[in-house]
């Protein structure tokens, strides 16, 4: 541990006591380990031998133990922050929601059928040119936010770039679509107030769903698609892949 991190958990006068308090403790035991040591191991009274094993079990006490109880601490430090590192390589920075990545990995555990839902802020680019770019990531969060709170119960909801996000869920497709429909009118019937501004903001959604057999990138193909008809269609709108069989 170095002296930055040490001195980060001195927070209060209670802490910086306790570490002194400790740390005496630590040094008087050492000093009273080694004098113990010393009268033991050079006692002339004591055989050969006998001086020789007192040694190797002072020896283990006083250096070993620490050592190992150091070394220890040193690997679950290390084991805590690769796990910290890999958390943060799997969370989007912007919204705290799984990004990318993420949805590749989570995609493995979602085996048979599956919905597959992609979102799109429609017009992004206009909020960021009239508003700002911090207003834009603004937006993102919020829209981020609430379609956690109100979609999350059905799967994982990723950030998946720029102003897209994926819902990967296992519900009944219908209850799937009937949820992101109610939601898509929500957010296109209230402006988002984003500092002193009202940001209109519609939803643009492409679904698929993946059939037993079926890769996921395939049917993220075909959400895609979906997507893009979305678009091409007028935006504010969810659109289906072929063979979905679902109802906006």
């Amino acid at each position: 541990m170095t002296m930055r991190r040490l001195v980060g958990r001195i927070r209060s006068d209670r802490d910086l006591r306790l570490f002194v308090l400790r740390g005496t403790l630590v040094a008087v035991t050492a000093a009273l380990c080694l004098d113990i040591a010393n009268q033991l191991l050079f006692f002339e009274g004591w055989p050969a031998a006998l001086r020789s094993w007192l040694f190797t079990v002072l020896f283990a006490i006083i250096v070993a133990m620490p050592l190992f109880n150091l070394v220890g601490r040193a690997h679950r430090e290390a084991e805590t922050a690769r796990a910290e590192a890999e958390a943060i390589g799997r969370t989007d920075p912007l919204t705290g929601l799984p990004n990318r990545r993420a949805m590749m990995e989570l995609s493995e555990t979602h085996l048979g059928t599956m919905v597959l839902a992609i979102v799109d802020i429609d017009r992004f680019k206009a909020v960021n040119d009239t508003y700002g770019h911090l207003a834009g990531d603004e937006v993102i969060r919020r829209v981020g936010r609430m379609m956690a709170a109100e979609l999350g119960r059905y799967g994982p909801l990723c950030r998946i770039g720029g102003e897209e996000f994926a819902l990967l869920s296992r519900d009944a497709p219908d209850e799937v679509v009937e949820a992101l429909r109610l939601f898509r009118e929500r957010i296109a019937a209230v402006p988002l107030l984003v500092g002193e501004a009202a940001v209109q903001v519609t939803l643009s959604a492409g679904v698929a769903v993946r059939r037993p057999g079926a890769s996921f990138m395939e049917v993220f193909a075909e959400a895609d698609r979906a997507l893009y008809d979305a678009k091409r269609d007028g935006r504010n709108r969810i659109a289906f892949a072929p063979g979905a069989a679902l109802r906006a």
